[in-house]
């Protein structure tokens, strides 16, 4: 079967291998974006290349589904991030995949790949003024996701799981830096509003002694 193929070859890294499992009209649809898809072999073995050249530590732990569709899932490392991809495959007739679209998780994971991916291909195509610009344009966005993902993204996690979250910064007008959170003061004790207030102490005449 075709995505059995698939899977040994990219945990392998072998691109000779993947091609086989591939139909030669076969269309990939990015993850990225709607406006882009690889159709034929001479697109897509330079992004399986790219993609191979990236891409570290594959792993499988998903293949489901029946004789004419199927979804595989693996986990592995990009630019620094842990990365989980999720392709629903197409298989035709002869049993290879007709078509493959791809779903990458996490946020921070997908910028990353776009930063690495990107500027590659447009090499690969021939547009090395445009793969310069997609460097430039990709670092700025993936430092706001990943300070994101990691200090605001925990903002909304429910009560009790607040003390794993690592402290947000706090930001220096003086220096222009950030600086580490001040620990929060303890909360006061305040009396119960079951509890009376104490009577307060009678005043003394002035001709008491």
């Amino acid at each position: 079967m075709s995505t059995e193929t698939y899977r040994r070859a990219a945990e392998t890294g072998d691109v000779d291998l993947a091609m086989t499992a591939f139909a030669p009209d076969a269309v990939l649809h990015s993850p990225l974006t709607s406006r882009v898809r690889f159709t034929g072999h001479a697109q897509l073995r330079p992004l399986i290349e790219v993609a191979y050249a990236h891409l570290s530590e594959i792993r499988f732990h998903t293949d489901v589904g029946d004789e004419r569709t199927r979804v595989v899932v693996y986990t592995a490392r990009v630019g620094g991030e842990d990365i989980e991809e999720a392709t629903v495959v197409r298989l035709n007739d002869d049993g290879l995949i007709a078509e493959a679209t791809l779903f990458v998780r996490t946020l921070p994971a997908l910028v990353a790949l776009m930063d690495r991916f990107g500027p590659d291909i447009a090499r690969r195509n021939g547009r090395p003024v445009v793969a310069r610009l997609l460097s430039v344009l990709a670092k700025p966005l993936l430092a706001m996701v990943r300070s994101g993902d990691r200090h605001a993204v925990p903002l909304t996690a429910p009560r009790e799981l607040e003390s794993l979250s690592p402290p947000i910064p706090q930001w220096s007008a003086l220096s222009g830096r950030s600086c580490p959170a001040r620990p929060r003061k303890p909360a006061r004790n305040r009396p119960s509003p079951t509890t009376p207030a104490p009577s307060p102490a009678p005043k003394r005449s002035p001709g008491h002694r």
